[in-house]
């Protein structure tokens, strides 16, 4: 027999727990969704934004450090009292100058390797102009006149080149900073939105999913309430002894409780031809009765009659 989808209740009950199930795993994925967005934005927040302002803030120092290399270089002057502070050469400085300058262009080097907006990306050009001027205007000359024995004309190149041009450079810094600051709050509000709607999206899926299971639960609890009100209704009647076809409260459904109602309206039409049969037979066997009474009243009438006339023909 052929059974349509909704024609049955192990099939309806089956895509009642398919829906929970459904509404289970959709929950779920938007929660993996949600909780997987937020690691990737802030993965890339940390990469294009954090990472990249702790860089320029690095290099600001270490050209901090270079000028304060210089102005320690530039005390090794012979004849000056500071001289005697010192105990080491003055190449210990230069030194230093030349690993610091090396360590810039390394950090400056993986800056640049990641994307930055437009906005980013002009001062950045702006502040590595600014930068490579203090190298080679401010710095280099400085370093050579050091290593030349000219410490009087590297405290004045420092005075009118590196001074300057630092300054520059530094004021460029913060302003690559600054925008690269700016540019990590403004992602970490758009997260924070993006979350918030996620986190509606997922309250919403799960109200809808959920009414559509308690709505769907209600119409198959519905059903088989109905079925099993027709039933009682017959099982009632039946045990009453009441065979009559009379409508049943609700129209019967094609399912399995559906099919088990017809059984018994089936059988109730049977016990109703049944006693309709038997009705007649006793019907029957009632004529008979009364006929066989009439006769054996006639019969007992004449043997009564026959017997008087007897007793009149013995008197005589």
């Amino acid at each position: 027999m052929h059974i349509s989808l909704f024609g049955s209740i192990k099939n309806l009950l089956r895509m009642l727990v398919a829906l929970f199930l459904l509404v289970v795993v959709a929950l779920t994925g938007f929660a993996m969704y949600g909780l997987k967005y937020e690691a990737f934005q802030f993965d890339d927040n940390f990469d294009r934004r954090m990472v990249p302002l702790y860089q320029v803030e690095r290099i600001g120092g270490l050209m901090g450090d270079i000028r304060s290399q210089l102005l320690l270089s530039i005390q090794h002057q012979p004849g000056t009292e500071f001289v005697k502070a010192h105990n080491h050469p003055t190449s210990l400085h230069t030194d230093l100058v030349r690993k610091y300058e090396a360590q810039i262009n390394e950090l400056w080097q993986a800056f640049m390797s990641v994307h930055h907006g437009g906005e980013a990306s002009e001062l950045a050009s702006a502040f590595e102009e600014q930068f490579q001027l203090f190298f080679e205007k401010g710095v280099a000359p400085t370093v050579k006149l050091l290593e030349q024995g000219n410490y009087v004309g590297a405290n004045w190149q420092i005075l009118q080149q590196v001074n300057p041009l630092f300054a520059s450079a530094d004021k460029a810094r913060s302003d690559l900073s600054d925008r690269k600051l700016r540019g990590a709050q403004e992602a970490r509000a758009e997260i924070a939105a993006t979350a918030k709607l996620l986190n509606t999206e997922l309250l919403a899926v799960g109200i809808i999913g959920l009414l559509l299971a308690i709505g769907f639960a209600f119409f198959v609890t519905r059903r088989i309430n109905r079925g099993m009100n027709n039933l009682g209704t017959l099982a009632d009647n039946m045990a009453a002894g009441d065979f009559r076809d009379q409508p049943l409260p609700f129209t019967p459904n094609q399912d399995e409780v559906g099919r088990i109602t017809e059984r018994f309206i089936h059988t109730r039409s049977s016990l109703a031809q049944l006693a309709r049969e038997i009705g007649q037979v006793g019907e029957s066997l009632s004529e008979q009765a009364e006929r066989g009474a009439a006769m054996a009243e006639q019969s007992r009438s004449g043997i009564q009659a026959q017997k008087a006339e007897t007793d009149l023909v013995a008197t005589a």
